[in-house]
Parts: C-alpha cells; structure tokens; sequence
C-alpha cells in the first residue's frame, strides 16, 4: 500500500497530498514511520464542500470543527446555488416562446434584438426558430415583449 505525506495549502482544499512511500518498508527505511502527517492511501479522506476535512496542526494531522465544517457547507452550497443560477444563461441561449403561432428564439443575439425593437418602435422582420422571416407590426410589439418576457422569467427563476 503507498503511504501519502500531507502538506498544507492556503487555498482550498488546505491540504495537498504527495506521494511519499509505495509501502510500509519503503517508509521505515526513510526514518518516517513515525511521522503524523503520512497516511496510508486507503485512510486519506475525500473532500467534504470542496475542503480536506482534516487539518495541520502543530506538526499533525487533525479533523476539523464541526463549525468549520458548517462554515465550509454554508459557502459551497452558496457557491454551487450561484453557478446553478448562472447556468440558466444555457436553458435560456436554448429555450424559444410562442407568439402567433410561431416559435421565436431565444439566445443572446436575439434578447438584444427583442429588447432594440422595444426601444425602436416600428414595423420589424424577426426570425423564427425555423428561420422563417416573420414580419412584426409596431402595434403588436407589446404583446410580442409580453411572451418573451414572460419565458424569460420562467427561464431564469433563481428558484
């Protein structure tokens, strides 16, 4: 069995390990079978919220604190409910809504379309997810901005 030496690491996971001896013979004959920060492979513990959950301390290894290890759950579940969030940006790039019949994309170039004809009324020619032309009078682009918006909102809920 490899033996693994652990060192510390100001980010996370604050612990890195390295490859120290490939067994216990190896390791005796290096004087450091007696040294608290080597573990055997099978012993090293997996990441809990992105961090080692254990820690050096004076020269050793320990486990964390419960409150340390809250602290460490309260900020990656924080972290991964942003990045979930952000992700949405695909659902949306991919997503398309339905006015008149016809379904009109979504993606990024489009919004800043859609949000250009709200600001410069008249008549427009958009594009379907089909790519058909379709023409946009200046009095329906209220009820057009109404679908969209209201796709883009069950799009993008953060909940």
């Amino acid at each position: 069995m490899r033996y693994y030496k652990a060192f510390a690491i100001a980010e996370k996971p604050f612990i890195t390990w390295h490859g120290w001896a490939k067994d216990i013979v190896e390791l005796t004959e290096m004087g450091e079978f007696e040294n608290p920060l080597i573990v055997a492979e099978n012993v090293i513990p997996a990441q809990i919220y992105g961090v080692c959950p254990w820690k050096i301390v004076s020269g050793e290894l320990v486990e964390r604190t419960a409150p340390e290890m809250e602290a460490f759950e309260e900020e990656f579940l924080l972290a991964e409910k942003i990045s979930e969030f952000q992700a949405k940006t695909n659902d949306v790039n991919a997503g398309s809504f339905l006015y008149s019949g016809k379904y009109f994309p979504m993606h990024e170039a489009s919004r800043l379309f859609y949000y250009a004809i709200k600001e410069q009324l008249g008549n427009h020619t958009l594009m379907t997810i089909d790519g058909e032309e379709f023409s946009l009078l200046e009095a329906n682009i209220d009820a057009f901005y109404f679908e969209y918006t209201k796709q883009l909102l069950n799009l993008t809920k953060p909940y």
